[in-house]
């Protein structure tokens, strides 16, 4: 176990890092990979729009490197949107992260469409709307 967590660590220098894409004020943060892009690029301008600001990391290798836990960290929630029913990305970032756990929100398209702008907005406004609530 010892020889693989090495291997882990050092792979972590050597993967390409996540691309971020900011915002001014955000304190919402896009967490994606692959195919899901365009639809989030989309749907960040239609929720800047409509006054919500939101910051983006496209994950681009696994193991996770430091960038992600610094991003997650740095917003007061992190929708983790996946294009599958099981949310493995989502999973693998509660475990890697465990104290940040409670920041990451599971977003999962399941319909076997290609992930539009519409839902990842209808998403997570009805997140936020029961964020404020809570509060």
């Amino acid at each position: 176990m010892k020889r693989l967590e090495h291997k882990f660590n050092t792979a972590r220098s050597f993967v390409p890092k996540p691309v971020v894409s900011e915002q001014d004020n955000a304190t919402v943060g896009i967490l994606a990979f692959g195919s899901t892009h365009f639809a989030i690029e989309e749907a960040r301008d239609r929720m800047l729009k409509q006054g919500l600001a939101s910051d983006f990391m496209r994950l681009r290798a696994l193991p996770l490197t430091a960038d992600v836990k610094a991003f997650v960290a740095a917003h007061d929630r992190v929708y983790v949107i996946e294009l599958n029913r099981d949310a493995q990305i989502h999973t693998i970032l509660q475990s890697e992260m465990p104290e940040l756990a409670t920041k990451l929100v599971s977003l999962a398209h399941l319909d076997g469409m290609p992930l539009s702008a519409k839902w990842v907005v209808d998403a997570i406004n009805t997140r936020e709307a029961s964020a404020r609530k809570e509060q």
